[in-house]
């Protein structure tokens, strides 16, 4: 399970490094192999670096209010131990990533 196009979920303010981009990048990848595989305790840590990397108030406006959502939703998942509740939510925020990727940007 991995995810592409996770840079769209930075929709705050100044534009990130590449390698900024390519860490968060990689740590959405960790995120869906440690779910895929039911390492719960490695999806938490990847959740935790992703969120240390990801500007205040990244992926809360226009067509990226959903990732938000779907970003929080995975954390409470995740912090509740909830492996099926967090895999779920993880398949919602790619789900929503491609919308948004195809829905373009403003």
């Amino acid at each position: 399970m991995t995810i592409n196009g996770i840079n769209s979920f930075n929709n705050g303010g100044d534009k990130p490094s590449q390698s900024a981009l390519a860490q968060r990048s990689a740590n959405f990848r960790a995120l869906g192999q440690a779910l895929s595989s039911g390492d719960l305790a490695a999806a938490q840590k990847a959740y935790s670096a992703i969120q240390q990397n990801t500007p205040p108030g990244g992926g809360k406006t226009g067509n990226f209010s959903s990732l938000g959502t779907d970003f929080n939703a995975l954390g409470q998942a995740l912090s509740s131990g909830d492996l099926k509740g967090a895999q779920s939510a993880f398949a919602k925020l790619q789900q929503d990533v491609q919308q948004a990727r195809i829905g373009g940007h403003h």
